[in-house]
C-alpha cells in the first residue's frame, strides 16, 4: 500500500511538472507572438510618423520660402528667439493657432507685435 501511494505521488509529480513545463513553453510562445505584433505595430507607426515628419518639413520650407534672406539675429529681446528680423517669421511654426508674423514696435522700450493676432513680445508686453 505504501509503495502504491509513493508511486502515485511520483506519477502525479511528474505529470504536474510536465503540465507546468508545457504551460511555460506556451506562455513564452505567446510572449514572443505578442512582442512580434507590437513590434510590427511600432514599425507601422514609425513609418507613418516619418511620413508626417517629411510633410511637416516640406510645409515648413514652403512657409519660410517667401523671398526673404532670413537673418535670425538677437535683437536684444525685441523679437522672440529664432525669429527673422527682416520678415518676422520664426524658424519653426509656433504652437497654437496663430503663425505669428512679428513686427517691431518703435518707442522707448523696443518690442514687437504680431500682425495677425496682436500678441505682444518683449518689454512692451508688460508696459502696454
Amino acid at each position: 500500500m505504501r509503495q502504491q501511494f509513493f508511486f502515485g505521488l511520483l506519477v502525479l509529480l511528474v505529470c504536474c511538472s510536465a503540465v507546468y513545463f508545457c504551460w511555460l513553453v506556451l506562455k513564452s510562445f505567446f510572449g514572443m507572438y505578442s512582442d512580434w505584433r507590437s513590434d510590427r505595430e511600432l514599425d507601422n507607426l514609425e513609418t507613418e510618423f516619418d511620413e508626417i515628419r517629411k510633410q511637416r518639413r516640406e510645409l515648413e520650407s514652403q512657409r519660410l520660402d517667401n523671398g526673404c534672406d532670413h537673418s535670425y539675429e538677437d535683437m536684444l529681446g525685441t523679437f522672440p528667439l529664432d525669429v527673422c528680423v527682416r520678415c518676422g517669421l520664426a524658424k519653426q511654426k509656433p504652437m497654437g493657432p496663430c503663425d505669428h508674423v512679428w513686427r517691431r514696435i518703435d518707442g522707448l522700450i523696443p518690442g514687437s507685435r504680431c500682425e495677425k493676432c496682436g500678441a505682444n513680445h518683449g518689454t512692451s508686453a508688460t508696459v502696454a
